[in-house]
């Protein structure tokens, strides 16, 4: 189901090292913007943008070593 399918995103999310975790939370599940990301955690633009990428992979290596 889709409910058992996000709550195993959310758990592989929980693996993720902090820095990586706390940008992919607030965009995706708090749905703040780069630039507010930018603002609350006192890093740049590109950094947020290039964690978020970062952590997407790591994400996805994550999950097909979870199936």
């Amino acid at each position: 189901t889709e409910e058992a399918e996000s709550s195993g995103v959310l758990e592989v999310v929980g693996k993720l090292s902090e820095r990586y975790k706390a940008v992919i939370i607030l965009h995706y599940l708090e749905g703040y913007s780069v630039d507010e990301i930018s603002f609350m955690l006192g890093i740049s633009a590109s950094a947020v943008k290039m964690r978020l990428s970062r952590g997407r992979d790591l994400l996805k290596k994550l999950m097909e070593k979870e199936d």
